[in-house]
This record gives structure tokens, C-alpha cells and sequence, in this order.
């Protein structure tokens, strides 16, 4: 499931994207990408792996889909 949440930080509003696999496990893991990466990124890498967790992948500000 992709999605996107606004965040307020210091009087600024981001924009960040994120994606949920496996949104029904009660476990979750969150998974943040490094510089000049992004989610998908990152969902390549992981997604068909820890089938029992619900994998949260972010993009970080200034990357991907976030502001």
C-alpha cells in the first residue's frame, strides 16, 4: 500500500511517502534508505524477504516522493 503523511517540524510541512507490504503482521519492520537512495530502492532489495513482518518503507525528505 502506498501512501503519503504530512509532518510539521519546526513550522515546516513535509510531504513523505512511504509503502506498507504485508500490512496485516503484527510484527513490523521499518526500513530507511541511505543518501541519494530512495523507497523503492529499498523494496527492491527486501520486499520477497521476513514474509511475517509488515515491512515500512520510507522515503526520507528531499528523496523519492517526499518533499
Amino acid at each position: 500500500m502506498m501512501a503519503s503523511k504530512e509532518i510539521v517540524f519546526q513550522d515546516q510541512c513535509y510531504k513523505i511517502g512511504y509503502e506498507l507490504i504485508n500490512p496485516a503482521c503484527s510484527k513490523s519492520l521499518l526500513i530507511l534508505h541511505g543518501w541519494g537512495a530512495n523507497r523503492d530502492i529499498m523494496k527492491k532489495a527486501f520486499a520477497n524477504y521476513l514474509p511475517d513482518f509488515c515491512h515500512i518503507y520510507v522515503d526520507l525528505p528531499g528523496f523519492g516522493r517526499s518533499t
